[in-house]
């Protein structure tokens, strides 16, 4: 299936399937434990913006060379995650799940940001 004729575009589709996925596992997770997920999201996730700056970086992305933008933005994830684990005390479920929901909003948002910036610089 192909969901562009652009090979970024398709790559940028298939990545924001992958993420949309994960967040409707980590939705349903918080539904059957009567959670909010907003209670989980540190704002530090809004560090993710700054991977547009990657448009200008790195070769526009396909399939064939998926890895460097994949890496980078779940890199980024993992910094913005590990930057919170001196607040958090790793033996609390809640603090594990808000490090987890954080990292997956940060991959969110530098995926967002990449798409917008490559759809207005690319």
């Amino acid at each position: 299936m192909l969901l562009s004729g652009d090979p970024t575009l398709h790559l940028l589709g298939a990545f924001g399937l992958e993420v949309a996925t994960v967040w409707l596992a980590v939705a349903v997770y918080a539904r059957l434990r009567d959670r909010s997920l907003r209670g989980y999201l540190h704002p530090r996730a809004a560090l993710g913006a700054g991977y547009a700056g990657a448009v200008a970086l790195v070769p526009p992305p396909t399939l064939a060379v998926s890895y460097q933008f994949v890496f980078g933005a779940l890199a980024l994830g993992a910094v913005v995650t590990l930057a919170g684990l001196p607040a958090v005390d790793l033996r609390s479920v809640r603090s594990r799940e808000s490090l987890f929901v954080t990292g997956l909003a940060t991959v969110t948002v530098a995926w967002l940001a990449y798409l917008l910036a490559y759809l207005l610089i690319g």
